[in-house]
């Protein structure tokens, strides 16, 4: 049996999180206050967060073996130790070891009586209480000389008098607690250890902290005081801190120290003995400092006392150097801890195979840095979002999706995929299979896992299990080529990639490990499960998943999202205007390797809905099949798929006698010549809508029962857009400009935030032009780098794309700039150049719908020059590329030019 004081702390958490391990069948049981909040809340939600941070899948089954007692342990208990006594199942036969962690941090204290309080007394009230518990052994961790001004070796022995350097009471506190515990233990008959911790940080393993304090919180102090520096007016290039040449820092994992601890505690031969569970490594302080610099963007630097006789410390540096007082007894030592009995007790060297360097210190910062960025980043309308819907400050959305549903539709459909029904109970069940073989493979809380498979029941279980676990799904879509795969895989820094039998070997490169099997991740073996794995302990605004954009205009850019995002798109977009219920089905045509895509999946699980998978290959025939046979009642896709189920008779019959009540397009203009038809031929309104990877929710959108000709919508509840010149200023009712957006799931990519020009303040340039009427609906003209101007006249490629696609004999079409190049001595003129696809593709058509345009837009916009394609460029989303077809006639243009400069010289 163990009895542990200060399991809500740091180092206290990881204690009973590896004795839980360690003593599968055994009950802990913890005493800790009740500040806010009971004390079994505490101590249960201290040790969750350990578990995270170590990498671990608890479930309840585990945490119902802590027992949890109401008691200050640091104050004298007369009687509590016979009520231990009696919380445990076969007591008397039980070797008790208590376990004294609980202590007080606040070594600067100027109450010397407070220190001597908390620390010394406090001990010997632990200590009575063991004695009271029958404890035959007492453990002490004692932080004695870590923080002190003792340098050079300290061995691991209690010294008979008190060493010279005592820089604080907290120190002195300490000595004089192993003095009185190495006394009082020996009168009572019971065996004592005092180990001796070291400054303890994140995890070996994972590299992750559930504190920050210590380190972290001297990395967070430093951030926001140079942060304010660059900010005002100062203008340092160094941030110095007199630190000696000698110093250095012994950093030792938590999980090392525990297991230390826990490695000796077995060994009986170790009683009454002294032991430092510090690194066998230390880091120089100055090297420590350039890595705090690195995480910071801070140049901080040590300095000795000589270089402080040339060059005085500026005011801001002293005055910074005093803000962190609290630190200097850590980083201007030079300690070395003997470690042989230590090792001599472990039986063996348990850090044989660790060193800690700068790069060590820097893998504790980073993920640190990261998760206090992207809380920093979060903008208002995000906080706004979190505070609106009550969301705990614990929030996991796969957890949310799971218990809201699962619990209250256990046995409805949440997913069709071909002749597959899976309902939601089995959908939790698999999820949470998922997740303890995810954790067995190393993925962990923050961790960057890439998910690259084709759409599939066992696709969407490995997403939810990535995002419980709080490790970042980056979705890539496994139709790229293996080389784009491999590049966006490096852009996103994953660690682990889940891959299916088909990409499996696609994606194998040099820099890319082995990959995860997603078969056997999911795989049905009817294992029997020890518990419901708890969810990762995230906030709203932590980093759940990211999505590439799709490169239709580009490069395509990771854009990351946070837990709460789908939330906001099931109940700004989903609820509000599309009034979406339990009874619906969804089909989507866009994978959920996309923003579009996922938001679909996302709106019909986390409503209750039954989400329909698309099909590994999809065709105009394989969507009215799946119309006619899943019965969908609301269908996403982009605008070209309804126009190929209406061109094919066949295929538009067959859908006749649909179950569609929604049908919504989104990816690109939907022309208003499909919606009419659309209508005509079915009954049911062709609903224009606008979202954006960034953006993940849909922003802009029509609604059922409203009939708006041309317009793409009206802004999502929570959204807000204005329409600027190309000068910045704000444009009037119906004047065209670029649109900037602002919204609760609003996230852009790395570039765009630290280039600057489309983010500032929260709002992001969408690079789309717009006018918006009178009544708040927005119209959408096009891309701003898609827009051209001829003959002094801009040109919109949509409002002729438009007019061109209403001739009963255009398939598609696209429209493009031509030219405009210098080649030689000659300029050539830039032209509006229109590709067609169509049947009857002929001279006369192309002067046929030259007039048609000019009849119907004006005699200055029409297509100079009409080339006859058998298909258009698009994306595997189904959206159309314009840049493709823009170097074609870019390429054309000059080859026409060139040829003309040669005729003249000749």
């Amino acid at each position: 049996m163990h009895i542990i004081t200060g399991a809500n702390g740091y180092l206290g958490s990881h204690l009973v999180l590896e004795l839980l391990a360690a003593s599968p069948k055994d009950r802990i049981t913890c005493l800790a206050r009740a500040d806010s909040g009971s004390a079994r809340d505490r101590v249960i939600n201290a040790v969750i967060v350990a578990a995270q941070s170590s990498g671990c899948v608890l479930d309840r089954e585990t945490l119902d073996r802590v027992h949890v007692v109401d008691a200050n342990p640091l104050r004298p208990n007369p009687g509590l130790g016979l009520t231990l006594i009696d919380t445990a199942d076969g007591a008397d036969m039980l070797e008790r070891t208590f376990w004294h962690v609980a202590a007080t941090v606040q070594f600067v204290e100027n109450e010397v009586g407070e220190l001597n309080r908390i620390n010394t007394q406090g001990a010997l009230n632990a200590l009575a209480l063991a004695s009271e518990a029958r404890c035959s052994t007492f453990n002490y961790i004692s932080t004695a000389y870590v923080a002190g001004d003792r340098n050079g070796e300290i061995a691991e022995k209690i010294e008979a008098t008190p060493p010279n350097a005592f820089s604080n009471p907290y120190e002195r506190s300490k000595f004089d607690a192993e003095h009185c515990i190495r006394e009082q233990a020996e009168i009572a008959g019971m065996s004592w250890r005092v180990f001796r911790p070291s400054v303890v940080v994140g995890h070996s393993r994972t590299h992750l902290s559930s504190s920050d304090s210590g380190m972290y919180k001297f990395c967070e102090m430093l951030d926001q005081f140079w942060s304010a520096l660059k900010s005002g007016t100062a203008n340092l290039r160094t941030l110095r801190l007199q630190v000696p040449k000698t110093a250095k820092l012994n950093l030792v994992p938590v999980d090392v120290c525990v297991n230390e601890m826990i490695a000796i505690d077995a060994n009986p031969d170790s009683k009454q003995g002294v032991f430092h569970v510090v690194s066998a490594t230390t880091v120089p302080t100055k090297d420590f400092f350039a890595t705090m610099g690195e995480a910071t963007g801070a140049p901080l630097t040590a300095t000795d006392s000589d270089e402080i006789k040339h060059a005085p410390l500026s005011r801001r540096e002293v005055e910074f150097s005093r803000r962190i007082a609290h630190y200097q007894p850590y980083i201007c030592g030079s300690k070395d801890f003997d470690r042989s009995e230590t090792i001599k007790a472990c039986g063996r060297d348990l850090q044989s195979d660790l060193r800690i360097d700068s790069t060590t210190v820097r893998s504790w910062i980073q993920p640190f840095m990261k998760r206090r960025s992207t809380m920093l980043e979060a903008s208002p309308e995000a906080r706004l979002f979190t505070h609106q819907r009550g969301l705990d400050s614990r929030f996991n959305i796969s957890d949310h999706l799971l218990t809201s549903v699962v619990v209250n539709h256990p046995r409805k459909t949440a997913i069709i995929q071909g002749d597959r029904h899976l309902s939601y109970a089995e959908l939790g069940a698999s999820v949470t299979a998922c997740v303890r073989r995810l954790s067995a493979a190393g993925v962990h809380s923050q961790s960057k896992v890439a998910l690259v498979s084709h759409d599939s029941i066992e696709h969407v279980t490995a997403l939810l299990a990535t995002m419980h676990l709080g490790a970042v799904c980056v979705l890539i879509n496994p139709l790229l080529p293996a080389k784009d795969i491999c590049g966006m895989l490096m852009q996103a820094d994953v660690a682990i990639v889940i891959a299916d039998a088909t990409t499996h070997e696609k994606i194998v490169c040099d820099e890319i490990s082995d990959p995860l099997s997603l078969q056997a991740l999911t795989a049905d073996d009817n294992a029997p499960m020890t518990g419901t794995p708890l969810p990762a302990v995230t906030h709203p605004l932590d980093i759940a998943f990211a999505v590439f954009t799709s490169g239709s205009m580009g490069k395509p850019k990771l854009i990351e999202h946070r837990h709460q995002d789908p939330l906001v798109a099931a109940d700004r977009y989903a609820a509000h205007l599309l009034d979406l219920r339990t009874s619906d089905i969804l089909f989507s045509a866009s994978r959920t390797t996309f923003a579009f895509g996922l938001q679909n999946l996302m709106i019909a699980l986390l409503k209750g809905a039954t989400a329909v998978i698309a099909p590994r290959k999809i065709s105009a025939a394989v969507i009215a099949d799946l119309i006619a046979t899943a019965r969908p009642t609301v269908m996403f896709a982009v605008p070209t798929i309804y126009q190929y189920l209406l061109d094919d008779p066949a295929l538009s019959a067959r859908i006749t006698d649909n179950s569609l009540r929604l049908c919504i397009a989104a990816g690109e203009r939907l022309p208003q010549g499909i919606a009419k038809r659309w209508f005509q031929r079915h009954g049911i309104r062709l609903l224009d809508s606008l979202g954006s990877t960034e953006a993940f929710s849909t922003y802009l959108s029509n609604v059922a029962d409203v009939d708006h000709q041309a317009a793409t919508g009206k802004l999502v509840p929570g959204f807000d857009a204005v329409l600027r010149h190309s000068d910045g200023s704000p444009c009037r009712y119906g004047e065209r400009g670029i649109m900037w957006l602002r919204g609760p799931s609003l996230s852009v990519s790395a570039c765009d935030r630290a280039a600057g020009g489309r983010y500032e303040r929260g709002w992001y340039c969408t690079n789309d032009v717009f006018s918006r009427d009178s009544d708040g609906y927005f119209h959408f003209c096009g891309r701003n780098d898609e827009m051209f101007k001829v003959a002094g006249q801009w040109v919109s490629p949509l409002d002729l794309e438009e007019v061109l696609q209403g001739h009963p004999l255009v398939r598609e079409a696209a429209v493009t700039s031509s030219g405009g190049d210098q080649v030689g001595d000659l300029q050539d003129t830039l032209r509006t150049k229109a590709w067609i696809v169509s049947d009857a593709a002929s001279p006369e058509l192309a002067d046929e719908l030259r007039e048609l345009c000019k009849r119907k837009l004006d005699a200055r916009r029409y297509p100079h020059q009409v080339e006859f394609v058998t298909e258009l460029p698009r994306t595997s989303t189904g959206k159309l590329q314009r840049s493709p077809l823009r170097r074609r006639a870019d390429e054309q243009a000059n080859a026409e030019a060139a040829a003309e400069r040669i005729a003249v010289t000749a």
